[in-house]
Formats: structure tokens, C-alpha cells, sequence
């Protein structure tokens, strides 16, 4: 069961996190740094209240997992530093009385986290295309020409055929036709709608620049991790810099936090079933 204190705490600051994740595309240190911290000092005076040792087992135990699970998502490439630093930031939410329910909590929420970042991402990305439909159409056109989509296109009709022998080839054909698809509009969403080009003085620390550059003989390149403030002094002076924006992904930590809060014991019964 959810901790309602640590629910409104961490709710309040991953809607903030959203908020700035939005409209900055980054979420400050000092509001991740404020969730742990708080919710340190929560738990450590129920702690001293209670007096109930399996607070502090569990959540070092909770806390250990979620640091090396947030660091994995960020050095593999899947979370940016804010979206890491934020996961780590509500480790209190998924403390239960054993290792069994925190191990079970955890594992609800990466669940949920991926469903809301899905179902988040398509609407966001949806809306994205309807905002920029026009330039992004084009950009579809010139990338289907340019790539060999036609014929995986064409690979795919042979399964879509032996589809009536067997549902597996329907499967195969589906994801065939949709890997393209998928790719080209997001290659083209990108190009359109998330990314831009600014002066190298408006250039903020983690900001993906779209192509390696080479100042004074240094070789700054294009990485997922962003730049660093060594970069940002090497790059003020040039006159355009050209940068990627991702999806805000702050938004579905807010969704995840809401859906474990009314969906947890069902999704945990569910792997327990699976599992267990």
C-alpha cells in the first residue's frame, strides 16, 4: 500500500518535473535532489517514531535497486541524467514491509512506466505531427524515397499471404510493415518538429547538438548524454548551432506515479501469477 504522504509529495514534484521538462526540456537538480531528501527525512522520523527496523532495511534495499536500475536506463542510453536522477528521486514510493513487496513494487511500476511513456509519447508525438503536418508530410515523402522501404514493404506481402496457414506469419508481416513506417515518421518528426537551430549563447547543459562540431580543434560530438559546460564555452561564440529535442518524458513518471496509486495491488497480483 502506498504511503499517502510520500503519494502527494512525489506526485507534486513529478508534476513540477513535468512542468519544467516541458517547457525547458531538463528538470532542475535541486527538485530532484528535494524528493530524496524529503522523503528521506520522512522516512527516517517514522523511523524514530515507530521504531520500526524493516523501514530502514527496506528502504536501503529499495533505494540500492533503484539507483542501479537508474543508472543502467541512463548509460545504456534509455533515460537522459534528469529522467534517471528523477526515478531515483521517488525511490521512497515502492518501500513495502518485505523484499518481496518492494522487489513486486518496483517491478509495478517499470510496468506502468512503460505503458504510460507509450501511450504518453504516441498522443504527444500525434500532436506534434498535427502541428507541424505540412513540413512533416514532405520530410516522409523524401525519406520513403530515399530508404529501401518499398522493398521491405514488398518482402512483407509473402507473409501477409501465409498469414492463412499460420497466425505467426501474420505477426512477422504487421511488424515488417510497421518498423518502416514507425521509423520514417519519427525520423521526419524529428526534422520538422523537434529540432532547431539557435546561437551558441542560448545553448543550456545537456542540449543535443545534431551533428558532430569541431571548435578550435576540438571535436565535440553528437551523444545522447548531451554537452557538457566545456562544450557550451567552446560553442557561445558560434553564430547557429543546430540542437535535437526530445520527448519530454517527465510527464510519464507523473501518469505511472497515478496509475500505481490506483492499479498496484492488480498489476502486482498479475506478475505474482506470471511469476511467482
Amino acid at each position: 500500500m502506498i504511503n499517502s504522504f510520500l503519494f502527494w509529495f512525489l506526485l507534486a514534484g513529478t508534476i513540477l518535473a513535468s512542468l519544467q521538462d516541458i517547457k525547458r526540456r531538463e528538470i532542475d537538480r535541486w527538485l530532484n535532489y528535494t524528493l530524496l531528501v524529503g522523503s528521506v527525512i520522512y522516512l527516517t522520523f517514522n523511523l524514530i517514531f515507530t521504531k520500526n527496523i524493516t523501514i530502514l532495511t527496506q528502504g536501503i534495499f529499495t533505494f540500492a535497486i533503484i539507483f542501479l536500475f537508474s543508472n543502467l536506463l541512463y548509460y545504456t542510453n534509455f533515460f537522459a541524467g534528469g529522467d534517471s536522477s528523477l526515478l531515483f528521486a521517488i525511490s521512497a514510493l515502492f518501500i513495502g514491509p518485505t523484499i518481496l513487496t518492494s522487489t513486486l513494487n518496483i517491478l509495478s511500476f517499470i510496468i506502468l512506466l512503460i505503458f504510460a511513456g507509450s501511450i504518453y509519447g504516441l498522443i504527444y508525438s500525434i500532436a506534434l505531427y498535427i502541428k507541424t503536418a505540412k513540413e512533416t508530410n514532405k520530410e516522409i515523402k523524401k525519406l520513403y524515397k530515399t530508404t529501401k522501404t518499398k522493398y521491405i514493404l514488398l518482402v512483407s506481402i509473402p507473409f501477409f499471404i501465409l498469414s492463412f496457414l499460420n497466425i505467426i506469419f501474420l505477426s512477422i508481416a504487421i511488424i515488417l510493415v510497421l518498423y518502416p513506417a514507425l521509423f520514417i515518421f519519427a525520423k521526419s518528426l524529428e526534422k520538422t518538429a523537434l529540432t532547431k537551430t539557435i546561437s551558441g549563447k542560448e545553448l543550456r547543459l545537456g542540449d543535443w547538438i545534431n551533428e558532430d562540431i569541431k571548435v578550435k580543434g576540438n571535436l565535440i560530438k553528437s551523444d545522447f548524454k548531451g554537452i557538457n559546460e566545456k562544450d557550451i564555452k567552446l560553442l557561445k561564440n558560434k553564430r547557429k548551432v543546430t540542437i535535437k529535442n526530445g520527448l519530454p518524458f517527465a510527464p510519464s513518471f507523473t501518469i505511472a506515479i497515478i496509475l500505481q496509486y490506483l492499479f498496484a495491488e492488480k498489476v502486482i497480483s498479475t506478475i505474482f501469477l506470471l511469476f511467482m
